[in-house]
């Protein structure tokens, strides 16, 4: 068969011409190999199917192995259910960096700063201004005036479990 230009649907390198997936975001195979989370937004019939399967293809086919890739069509309205299940099943996947953020908490210099955050109370970042800017450098709290609170509800959902609260 010859290969053409496909204007409607998922291209396939067999049939279509175009570009390898990771030519065309190159810094993504960082941020999958990080085990990051990130979004390709982009306008109707860009390639973003053609893009995350190719991913899935090159990934793969290096021997390395892909959990699970998310293709949202948001033709329809999202509902706050919608929300919900998502975020539930982030907190039972108990990703790795929350691990590991949580773990760093018990750091004697880090962990007087978790306590106080955790329970509402103000943060004296005079104690140990390296410690405190290392704490606030972690991004799991947010500040408002004085109080500090989780700054995602998935890391206070995940403490929660985590910590049998």
């Amino acid at each position: 068969m010859e290969k053409f230009f496909n204007v409607a649907g998922p291209c396939n390198p067999v049939k279509h011409y175009m570009l390898p997936a990771t030519e065309r975001l190159p810094d993504v195979m960082r941020l999958i190999r990080q085990e990051q989370y990130f979004a390709i937004h982009a306008a109707r019939q860009s390639g973003k199917t053609t893009l995350l399967q190719g991913l899935v293809r090159d990934i793969n086919a290096s021997g390395e192995c892909v959990e699970e890739i998310h293709d949202c069509d948001y033709s329809s309205p999202i509902t706050a259910e919608d929300l919900a299940t998502a975020k539930e099943t982030i907190i039972r996947r108990d990703p790795i960096h929350l691990f590991y953020l949580f773990d760093m908490m018990k750091h004697p210099r880090i962990e007087p700063f978790f306590r106080d955050a955790i329970s509402g109370k103000a943060l004296n970042s005079e104690t140990d201004v390296e410690a405190f800017n290392f704490f606030k450098a972690l991004g799991l709290f947010c500040k408002d005036g004085t109080k500090c609170f989780f700054s995602n509800p998935i890391y206070a959902a995940s403490w929660e479990r985590r910590s049998g609260r």
